[in-house]
């Protein structure tokens, strides 16, 4: 039918010259130069054709399959060079974060590319990256998984092969070999930390539904090199991991990320229907609402929508923390001991010492569906207020005075209410000690506005003192 071009059927053979394509789902203009080319209505081959894409030269013997001229497929061999534009974008395309991005140029042969119609992108052969390391490639990108089926990795005499499975319920990883700085600095255009080195040899594989199945062997070991978490990577300094049929061991692993040191010792076990994690962290500071946003974003780098991976079974067990400062909603506990139970549907927690300001801390906090509970106490037998006052006011207030301190408070609520929920009881009493006068003549406290009020009614004889001109001296002050 001549007015339905859709329904055309023929065949056309030749030679190329000179051919200009374009399409949106690539990074430029096409030029196709010599070769030969069969072209029908569903699909587009092309034998010994020399094609050129931004800075990337190609000789490519394969097949486009289209459908009402929409590219649904893929099939290529291809061999040639490909420069720092269309590096960048095939690494894009891939959804390598900043810290994996290959050097340039690269030197490909006996390469096969595909792009299926389901919209997984696949790469299997051999490329030379910056006249330097020779890395043999099979690795398959799916919308839902990643399966990087082998590198091999080739540097003088280091050698190293790694494989790791994301797909569906399987999660597969091996390593087998070393990889240091040097080398690293050679793949990639982001230089690794000095002194990068990973060793071993470690094979863990895990189905994570039912049935789950777990085996593991082997150890791996390393210092100085990057894990991309958002847009800042943390930092491993050194670790080594043993596994085993009973789990993964962390024998040893110091980590450094913003401005926190972590140390973590401890064992992720498979079991029927969970995994089981007990582990004990040593930090020397950490900030709880960095860690909140970690959590929530899963530690992805900036720019990975999450479209692949595994769902991973739910996680119980206990997490130690012991941490010189912790510090939440702006306030620094000075130590912080804890102990972190795991369930499916949230967490309890136990602060076995906590110091806030001076005021010693302890109790209970848990979270489950979204409900926050709270049973805590504070205490101070014999402290000095002025240091308390300054910490809890942001260095604006100061009262003087030794002073003793009992606490209880306790409620159950959203993230939202909970504050409005909290009750309990509450007993200080402070001798001896002075309302120190206000620097800022900007800041009005609730004692200002008291004295204020107290010499306008003229109920008392004695003229209460203007604090933002005179300290104010006391005995005793009890609640």
């Amino acid at each position: 039918p001549l007015d339905d071009p859709r329904r055309w059927e023929f065949t056309i053979a030749g030679t190329l010259d000179k051919i200009a394509l374009r399409h949106a789902a690539l990074p430029g203009v096409m030029h196709l130069s010599s070769g030969t080319f069969r072209a029908t209505p569903t699909d587009f081959t092309r034998t010994a054709a020399k094609i050129a894409v931004l800075d990337a030269s190609l000789t490519v013997d394969g097949s486009l399959e289209s459908s009402d001229m929409v590219p649904l497929g893929l099939e290529a061999a291809v061999s040639g060079s490909i420069g720092e534009e269309m590096t960048g974008w095939m690494s894009r395309q891939i959804g390598l974060p900043e810290q994996l991005l290959l050097r340039s140029p690269l030197q490909l042969a006996k390469g096969r590319v595909s792009w299926t119609k389901k919209g997984d992108v696949g790469f299997r052969g051999e490329l030379t990256v910056a006249r330097g390391p020779h890395l043999s490639l099979d690795v398959v990108r799916a919308p839902h998984a990643v399966a990087v089926k082998e590198i091999l990795i080739a540097d003088g005499e280091r050698r190293a092969r790694m494989t790791l499975d994301l797909a569906g319920d399987r999660l597969a990883f091996s390593f087998d070999g070393a990889i240091e700085q040097g080398m690293l600095g050679r793949i990639f255009q982001v230089p690794p930390p000095v002194g990068s080195l990973i060793q071993g040899e470690l094979d863990v594989s895990a189905f994570v539904e039912e049935p789950r199945r777990f085996t593991a062997r082997g150890w791996l070991a390393g210092r100085e090199f990057r894990v991309p978490l958002q847009a800042e990577p943390a930092v491993v300094e050194s670790f080594f991991v043993e596994a085993d049929r009973d789990g993964v061991h962390v024998r040893s692993a110091d980590v450094r990320w913003r401005d926190s040191r972590l140390s973590f010792l401890g064992t992720l076990a498979p079991e029927t229907k969970r995994l089981r994690l007990d582990m004990d962290i040593a930090a020397d500071k950490v900030v709880a609402e960095e860690i909140r946003e970690l959590l929530k974003r899963g530690g992805k780098p900036e720019g990975d929508g999450g479209t692949s991976g595994v769902a991973l079974p739910p996680v119980v067990g206990t997490v130690r923390l012991r941490a010189d400062t912790f510090t939440v909603f702006g306030l620094d506990s000075k130590p912080f001991h804890a102990a972190v139970s795991l369930s499916p549907h949230g967490f309890a927690g136990t602060i076995e010492r906590g110091n806030v300001c001076g005021i010693e801390a302890e109790g209970r906090v848990d979270f489950a569906d979204g409900v926050i509970g709270l049973d805590l106490s504070f205490s101070v037998t014999d402290g000095q207020l002025e240091p308390t006052s300054l910490c809890l006011t942001g260095n604006t207030r100061a009262v003087t005075g030794r002073y003793a301190l009992q606490a209880q408070v306790a409620g159950r609520g959203t993230p939202e209410t909970v504050a409005q929920t909290l009750r309990g009881n509450f007993d200080i009493g402070v001798q001896d000690g002075r309302f120190v006068q206000l620097a800022n003549p900007d800041i009005h406290t609730p004692l200002e506005a008291t004295f204020d009020y107290l010499n306008a009614t003229h109920d008392f004889t004695v003229a209460f003192p203007d604090l933002h001109r005179e300290s104010f001296p006391f005995r005793s002050v009890t609640y």
